[in-house]
């Protein structure tokens, strides 16, 4: 779809107010023009605008893009949503409607998704929420040691999940990283050890790389950007293994607690 004229968009009522600045204005802004480029800051998906503004994206738990050519088989990712041969569908949000008869869809079931139109100064305050990645080059672990000393009293799990400090390392790999280094994830920040530490950041990028190499985690239902699942889950040691028997230490069973609003599952053994 990039560098194709945009020849209409179409906005449900019902998600207007996902929709920012505003439905009339959104629409005003992005007909007749293209979207140069398509990238991505952690779960954001951004598209820059040839007016030179941007489009930003967010899945959320229940988003979907679907990409529909004129021939061919539909381009889709995020998560399956019914038939797919049946767009739009009561689920669809927005509509981009190109010149070339193309078309791409933007469907979410429990409108938790948003598209916003911002312009360089919104961009950068919509980046500046968002820490580094860990496999950013700048994620050094002495990077990492400074981000630990900002939280010194903060959970372990909950500092992981902290977007603002590293972004896009999500509860899946927050858990498996904890396990491979043996660490709880209820133990303060202040209480890691030097080589706890250094584990722990090896292990996240580890981990983050072997997950994107089997192209992510499909426990319920998320596909890629080439429609089809990813792996990890198949090597998953405590996420979505609550009451099973620990695959390490083969004595306890993950144990599956709430922590900020999110689960946490952790081997009460071999993690301490």
């Amino acid at each position: 779809m990039v560098n194709k004229k945009i020849e209409k968009v179409w906005v449900e009522k019902s998600f207007a107010k996902k929709v920012a600045p505003n439905a009339k204005e959104f629409i005003k802004k992005i007909q007749g023009e293209k979207f140069k480029v398509v990238w991505r800051r952690a779960k954001l998906i951004i598209f820059d605008v040839s007016n030179g503004l941007y489009l930003l994206v967010h899945l959320k738990m229940t988003g979907q893009l679907v990409y529909r050519p004129v021939k061919g088989k539909l381009i889709f990712g995020g998560h399956p949503i019914g038939k797919l041969k049946e767009l739009p569908s009561k689920h669809t949000r927005v509509v981009f409607s190109f010149k070339d008869k193309t078309t791409l869809y933007f469907n979410d079931v429990r409108k938790f998704g948003f598209l916003k139109l911002v312009d360089d100064d919104g961009l950068a305050a919509e980046i500046e929420k968002y820490g580094l990645e860990p496999l950013d080059k700048e994620f050094t672990f002495k990077h990492f040691n400074y981000l630990l000393e900002l939280r010194p009293g903060a959970k372990i799990k909950q500092f992981l999940l902290d977007q603002k400090l590293i972004s896009g390392l999500g509860n899946i790999y927050a858990d498996e990283s904890l396990f491979a280094s043996e660490i709880g994830p209820l133990r303060r920040v202040h209480s890691l050890k030097s080589f706890e530490k250094e584990t722990l950041f090896q292990e996240i990028k580890k981990i983050l790389r072997k997950a994107i190499k089997l192209k992510g985690t499909s426990v319920s239902d998320y596909v890629n950007s080439e429609g089809g699942t990813g792996q990890f889950q198949n090597h998953l040691k405590v996420y979505g293994q609550s009451g099973k028997l620990c695959k390490k230490c083969k004595k306890a069973k993950i144990t599956k607690i709430k922590l900020g609003g999110r689960s946490s599952s952790y081997c009460p053994v071999c993690q301490k």
